[in-house]
Parts: C-alpha cells; sequence; structure tokens
C-alpha cells in the first residue's frame, strides 16, 4: 500500500507527500475489510482461533434444533455449530436410556487423540452423575481443579471431588454441560479442550449454558418422536401378525363351518325320512287302520305325534340352515294373494290358541290387496313360527294378526299379550341358536333358530322383519314387510 502511495507521489511532484498520505489512506480503507477475512479464515482453519457473534450462534442452534425432529440429523447440525465455534479437541454425548439406569455414550466427534479412554457409559448411581444432577450446573475442569486446590469443597467432600477429578481428567474433557428437561437430567455433553490450546472464556460458558436447555428439549422430543416411530412399527408388524393368523384362523373356521354345514346336511336327510315314516303310522294308528285303541293309547300315541313333529321341525331347521349357509337354498317363487296364506296358517293353529284358552283373531283387510310374487311354502314355514310363538308365550289374553297395505309394501303383524322382551333379548332375537331369557322356563322345546331362518327367508324375498315390545310382560309384536314389487325376487311362472 505505501510503495503504490510512493508511486503515485513521485508523478504528482510537490504534492508527492500529501498523496501519498491520501492513496495510502484510500487503499488501506479499500482492502481493511477483505485483508481482514483473509486474515480471520487462515487464523481458523490453521490456528483454530476465530471471533464469533454469540446471537448468531445461538440464531443457528435454534435453526438446526427446530428443524428436525430425527435425534441423528440434531446430533450432526450441533456437532457442526460447536465445531465452528470452539473447535474443541473432542464432542460426546451420553443420554440416559429408557429404564432410566444408564447414560449411553450415542455419538463421539472430532477425537484426535486415541489414546485418551473414551467411556461408554456411566451409571445413574454414578458419583459424577450424582454430582451433576445435585449441582444443576455446567461442570469446567480446570475451574473445579482449581477451586479444589484452592480448598473450596465446591458444596461436596475434598477428598470425593479429588477422585472425581482424577478420574475426568484421564478423559482429556473439560466441558461437562448436563441436560436437564423437566428437572431430569436426560444428557451430558461433554466437550474437549480447545485444539487452539485457549481456556474457555466466560462467554463461552453462557453461550453453552443458554444453548443447553434448546438442546434437552429438542433432544427430548426426537426421542419421543424415535419411541412413537418404533412403537408404530412394532405396531404395524403386530398387526400383519395378527392379521395372517386370522386369515388362517378364519380360513380353517371356514373349512370347519363346511364341515359342520354337510355334516348338518346329511344327517338331517337321514332322520327325515325315518321321522316322516314314524309320522305316518302313528297317524294310521291314530285312525283306527292298526284296530281300536283304547284312550290311554290314543293320548300316549298323540304325545308321540306331537315329539315326533318337533323333531321333523328341527330338522327342516337344520336343513334350511344349511342350505342358507351353503347358498344351495331355492325358492320358488310365483304370483299370490298373501291374505289367503295368512289365513290358512292363522286356522291351522287356532286349534292350539284354545286349547290353551287363548283368542286368536285375524283382522282380514278392508280390501283385497295387490298380488305379490313370494314362495308359498317357505313364508307360510315363516307365519307359522310367528304365530306359533306368539301361542307358546302367552298365557293369557291372545293374539291378533294383521295384514294391509303400506305404502309399496305390505305389512304382517302378529301382536300378542304374552311375556314381552327385553331390551337385551331385542339385539339378539334373530341370531341363530339365540332364545330369550326366561322363555326356557315356559317353552322347553324351543332351539332358537326359527326366527333365524324366518329372517333370512324375508330377506332372501326382499323384506325386512323386526320386533317391537315395551318390556317384559307387555307382549309384543312381530313385523313382516314384504314389497309389493320387488327386484331381487324372480318370479317363476
Amino acid at each position: 500500500v505505501v510503495f503504490l502511495g510512493q508511486t503515485f507521489g513521485h508523478y504528482l511532484g510537490r504534492y508527492s507527500l500529501f498523496a501519498t498520505s491520501v492513496v495510502t489512506s484510500v487503499l488501506i480503507v479499500l482492502g481493511f475489510q477483505p485483508l481482514k477475512g483473509f486474515l480471520q479464515k487462515a487464523t481458523n482453519k490453521f490456528l483454530f482461533k476465530a471471533d464469533y457473534n454469540a446471537q448468531d450462534v445461538l440464531a443457528d442452534l435454534a435453526n438446526a434444533l427446530s428443524s428436525s425432529i430425527e435425534l441423528e440429523h440434531i446430533f450432526t447440525d450441533v456437532e457442526y455449530i460447536i465445531e465452528q465455534t470452539f473447535h474443541p479437541s473432542t464432542q460426546e454425548i451420553y443420554l440416559l436410556d429408557k429404564k432410566g439406569e444408564i447414560y449411553r455414550l450415542m455419538r463421539t466427534a472430532a477425537r484426535k487423540d486415541e489414546a485418551l479412554p473414551v467411556e461408554s457409559s456411566f451409571l445413574s448411581a454414578d458419583p459424577f452423575i450424582q454430582y451433576l444432577r445435585n449441582n444443576r450446573q455446567l461442570l469446567v475442569l480446570s475451574e473445579l481443579k482449581r477451586r479444589v486446590e484452592g480448598g473450596d469443597s465446591y458444596n461436596s467432600s475434598t477428598e470425593i471431588l479429588s477422585k472425581l477429578l482424577e478420574r475426568l481428567d484421564k478423559l482429556g474433557a473439560e466441558i461437562f454441560l448436563p441436560l436437564f428437561s423437566k428437572d431430569i437430567l436426560i444428557g451430558i455433553f461433554v466437550l474437549g479442550v480447545k485444539k487452539s490450546g485457549d481456556i474457555y472464556s466466560a462467554e463461552d460458558i453462557r453461550l453453552l449454558e443458554i444453548g443447553g436447555p434448546q438442546a434437552a428439549v429438542a433432544i427430548e422430543n426426537a426421542q419421543m418422536y424415535e419411541e412413537v416411530r418404533q412403537f408404530n412399527i412394532t405396531l404395524e408388524d403386530e398387526v400383519k401378525k395378527a392379521t395372517r393368523q386370522l386369515r388362517m384362523a378364519n380360513h380353517r373356521l371356514k373349512k370347519l363351518d363346511q364341515a359342520k354345514s354337510e355334516f348338518i346336511s346329511i344327517a338331517s336327510h337321514q332322520l327325515r325320512t325315518p321321522l316322516t315314516v314314524i309320522k305316518g303310522y302313528i297317524s294310521m294308528m291314530l285312525e283306527g287302520s292298526f284296530g281300536k285303541l283304547t284312550p290311554s293309547e290314543v293320548e300316549s300315541l298323540h304325545k308321540v305325534y306331537e315329539s315326533n313333529q318337533r323333531l321333523i321341525n328341527l330338522v327342516e331347521d337344520l336343513l334350511n340352515i344349511s342350505r342358507i349357509e351353503s347358498g344351495r337354498m331355492q325358492y320358488s317363487m310365483a304370483k299370490g294373494q298373501l291374505e289367503e296364506l295368512v289365513q290358512s296358517v292363522v286356522e291351522e293353529i287356532k286349534p292350539n290358541a284354545d286349547k290353551r284358552k287363548l283368542y286368536l283373531e285375524y283382522n282380514l283387510p278392508a280390501q283385497k290387496l295387490p298380488p305379490i310374487s313370494f314362495d308359498s311354502e317357505k313364508l307360510r314355514q315363516v307365519f307359522m313360527n310367528l304365530v306359533d310363538n306368539s301361542v307358546k308365550y302367552t298365557s293369557k289374553g291372545g293374539i291378533r294378526v294383521y295384514l294391509n297395505q303400506d305404502g309399496n309394501n305390505l305389512l304382517l303383524k302378529v301382536a300378542d299379550t304374552g311375556m314381552g322382551i327385553t331390551a337385551d333379548d331385542m339385539s339378539n332375537l334373530f341370531l341363530k341358536f339365540s332364545r330369550g331369557k326366561g322363555v326356557g322356563l315356559i317353552h322347553t322345546e324351543g332351539t332358537g333358530l326359527g326366527l333365524f331362518v324366518a329372517k333370512q327367508i324375508v330377506e332372501a324375498h326382499g323384506g325386512k322383519i323386526w320386533a317391537e315390545s315395551d318390556g317384559p310382560d307387555k307382549g309384543s309384536t312381530f313385523v313382516v314387510s314384504l314389497p309389493i314389487v320387488s327386484k331381487k325376487v324372480k318370479t317363476v311362472k
């Protein structure tokens, strides 16, 4: 710079001294900042000395801690900022494990002296950990050493601290920064001595004390995130495992169900034939085809006939269930008048009602109803079941049967004054092998199949079936709704 100033002065003659001063000043001003930057970079690179702005470092640290929720990224960013700011000979971080028993070494960086030992972990009950937990302050090893040598016990016995110092000094570390979150020591950040040989200044200590709690919160959040992530992975694996097991179990259950249906079908077919034969012979005996019977014999044969008929009905229900579950249920749909079918059902069951001293009334529709397509045999089975159940479960009063048109549907209602239905029983009423509480005391022969089969048949006609009751001893009403025109029903002409 001086040489350039003198050169200009040579050409300017008598104004050379003034020119030299001016040019020199200008060149110094223009070249100061670049030169300063170059010298700082060189000093920082080779001598590990650099000035820093604490606010900028804290801003960079805050940005790094908030930009990621993954522990590995946080470690990498913090290590870089620490390295650029302090140039420590080593960086190590220990974190408390899930059980809260051990502080394990999670990360080590910038370690040049391989001869120095590295603690892989600290027990939670370690005197060093207890010291950090009790004092809750950043520990500067050289400062603590000075205090102990000066006779300052630092709120602990000199003997214990001396042993602690001897142990920590072997690690080649200078700074121990405790990381607290909600009064829990979750980790320790360890910095070695500066590569430049300088001591950590008061500004350095203050910067670390401010950044430490921020790092602790970020690390704890990252640990929680990792726990949730691992939990989700484990949960997903468990769900997949359970799904596979359920799929296999479902496959086995389908095979068992199929075997059960086939067994029921075969057994029912084998039972139906002899039962029908028995029924025929008993009818012939009651009619006197094999000779005159005494009143006692007639009474006994009537009981046998009724029991045989119950078995036939049970076999028919089992066969229907087998057909329904295997998709082999056949329907023969034909147009007809539903009121005629209901009339025949009521007339058939009326003698049973009379025997129990119950009224059984059929309220004929005021006008002729439109014809609908239905399987006469199947719907007869449904209506017989509903009316017969009302007779069986009614001890006094009686049953009224209604049939009328409701918009695009025909509604059959069987209303009785019987034992009623509880709210708990209502939800299970149309399930297979389901019977209401207490009904077994009134009618012991029931199987809980009739309403299940009835529901399947009604739904196959495109209709609905349900029950209504105000509660126990308040009677019940069973309703069957059948569409006048149903896309589901194909009429066989």
